[in-house]
């Protein structure tokens, strides 16, 4: 009877053990917005430029399991040359390049503060931001991106013109009201347990066995 008892110990013991390892492993789901760029800009001189199109994909994560850590990604695509129209190219006199910066509650963020990169006119712009929560509950952030527009022909004087705050709100999830870091070990260290229960309870019939034998 105890090797039955054992068994079924073990067999409930890996399932669970096996669940929290899937649980803490499982990625978090994406969710993404879509924007484009305006096809205008005007400047605090009051001059207005036209901007070619971008198309903005904001992708973050719609749940997030607390000890995770996950991504927020900001990608600016190029369309191609925009139609001829009446007033100026912003990229004619001006040096262009995109700004951007992730702010949340209750979450951790790396990097901090505003990222740039230069806006192409034939290649993708990537921002790429790590995040993750200790915090049991949802947490709101927003991702904000700027034109930082310098004169080429001065070094010294950049204005950023503000283009979109994209807001976010993520929720948050445990597994088994475990963080997922710490659900893994669990699940790695009860699979071992539950193999161990296997075995001696193999051991226990094995040693019954011989003792039946032997009489």
């Amino acid at each position: 009877m105890k090797r039955s008892y054992l068994l079924i110990i073990a067999v409930l013991l890996l399932g669970l053990s096996i669940g929290l390892i899937v649980g803490g492993s499982h990625k978090s789901p994406l969710a993404s917005s879509l924007l484009s760029f305006p096809e205008q800009i005007q400047l605090s001189s009051g001059e207005t430029f036209e901007i070619s199109p971008y198309e903005v994909t904001v992708s973050f994560p719609s749940t997030l399991i607390m000890g995770t850590i996950s991504h927020v990604y900001v990608k600016i695509h190029p369309l191609g040359a925009s139609p001829k129209r009446s007033i100026p190219s912003l990229t004619e006199g001006f040096q262009v390049n995109v700004e951007s910066k992730l702010e949340t509650t209750d979450a951790q963020i790396a990097p901090d503060g505003l990222i740039h990169a230069a806006l192409k006119a034939d290649q993708d712009t990537d921002f790429t931001w790590n995040i993750t929560t200790d915090q049991p509950s949802h947490f709101t952030g927003t991702v904000w991106i700027y034109l930082a527009v310098q004169p080429k022909t001065s070094s010294s004087i950049t204005e950023e013109q503000p283009l979109f705050a994209i807001p976010l709100d993520i929720a948050v999830s445990t597994v088994l009201g475990l963080r997922a870091d710490l659900a893994l070990v669990l699940g790695v260290f009860g699979s071992l347990i539950a193999i161990g229960l296997v075995f001696v309870a193999l051991g226990l019939n094995f040693f019954k066995y011989k003792t039946k034998k032997s009489k």
